[in-house]
């Protein structure tokens, strides 16, 4: 997608209209966070120079906590085993490195693992389907899962990363086996002394999630749709936050944990607020994604047991991301979400 050029003087009079509603300065210990993906290019990576220089500007537009996430691969989402286990691509040397160049310039660290397998490359299979035909199959599958798991937590232990998700949207396994889960949270907790989440699905999966009081935040990849017009104003758009503000505030108060969304993101297009997980679609319209991350910190920012959002997302090379569909799509940097971030996440 073609970097869009806004005029000075009518960027700073839509950054006035978007920023017309109340503000609420967010806490010390809100996470002011980011999804990281590392580019899967020699030099372009985690640990690389280009990738220092990308979190200098991030750190620039105030955020506080970076995500890195390693991947574990399966041909297939029904197959029972996890390749990558013990490190890949990114290397564990090139994700102890990132760590360190994240510390050094005053920034934290949140480890998440994600599951990849082609199978979602192609549609109608996603992390939420992963599940297996029988349960030998199924127990390979848990035995390779936990290996992984395991094997990041002592590398999150070994550098002194803040905080480790141990999962996310495995909508299948955390339904059928949430002893699993809690045994799987126990040994993480002997090599692991950081902080624990998890990252939920926001609809087939959050309210069904068992081990929520094994950990310390309630987790969530937060692409709720806000039902709202087309070209919906923040007011708009911060009332139909409110049916998913109750939601969550039942959850919180059911796990007695405090709640972060470790996904949220919109694109630059038309209406984004009402499918924000759809990847393609919808004309270009910056404004409609400044206006959706407004009407979220808004909305969240006087809830007290909302602790922070990490925003989809940003790449160790933000040239080359760029021209990955979803980096022009889902970026903020030059266009007026960005404003809204670096006013939100300032200090």
């Amino acid at each position: 997608m073609r970097k869009e050029r806004i005029p000075v003087f009518r960027f700073a009079l839509s950054v006035l209209a978007i920023h017309s509603s109340a503000w609420a300065q967010l806490p010390d210990d809100f996470h002011r966070g980011v999804n990281y993906a590392h580019i899967h290019r020699g030099g372009r990576g985690y640990g690389s120079e280009v990738s220092r220089q990308a979190l200098e500007g991030l750190r620039d537009i105030g955020v506080g906590c970076v995500a890195m996430t390693p991947f574990g691969y399966q041909q297939a989402h029904d197959d029972a085993h996890i390749r990558g286990i013990d490190g890949g691509d990114p290397s564990d040397a090139q994700l102890i490195a990132e760590a360190k160049a994240v510390h050094e310039l005053g920034m934290k660290v949140m480890l998440k693992p994600h599951i990849w397998s082609r199978d979602f490359r192609r549609g109608g299979q996603w992390h939420g389907t992963i599940d297996q035909p029988d349960a030998a199959a199924h127990a390979q599958w848990w035995s390779d899962y936990r290996q992984l798991a395991l094997h990041f937590a002592r590398l999150a232990a070994d550098a002194k990363i803040e905080i480790y998700c141990i999962g996310t949207e495995l909508v299948m396994v955390t339904r059928k086996d949430p002893d699993e889960w809690r045994r799987l949270i126990g040994d993480i907790r002997k090599v692991y002394d950081g902080k624990l989440t998890y990252a939920a699905h926001w609809n087939e999966e959050m309210d069904r999630v068992a081990f929520w009081g094994d950990l310390d935040y309630v987790g969530v990849s937060a692409y709720f749709p806000l039902e709202a017009p087309p070209g919906a104003d923040v007011a708009a758009l911060r009332a139909a936050w409110s049916p998913h503000i109750r939601r969550l505030r039942q959850l919180h108060q059911r796990a007695g944990k405090p709640v972060l969304f470790l996904e949220v993101g919109y694109r630059g297009v038309d209406d984004c607020h009402r499918k924000p997980w759809e990847y393609s679609g919808g004309n270009p319209d910056a404004q409609a994604q400044a206006r959706a991350y407004e009407s979220l910190f808004d909305a969240l920012s006087r809830q007290p047991w909302f602790r922070g959002t990490y925003y989809w997302k940003a790449f160790t090379d933000p040239n080359r991301g760029r021209r990955r569909g979803d980096a022009s799509s889902y970026a903020i940097r030059g266009r007026p979400a960005e404003q809204v971030l670096r006013r939100w996440y300032a200090r």
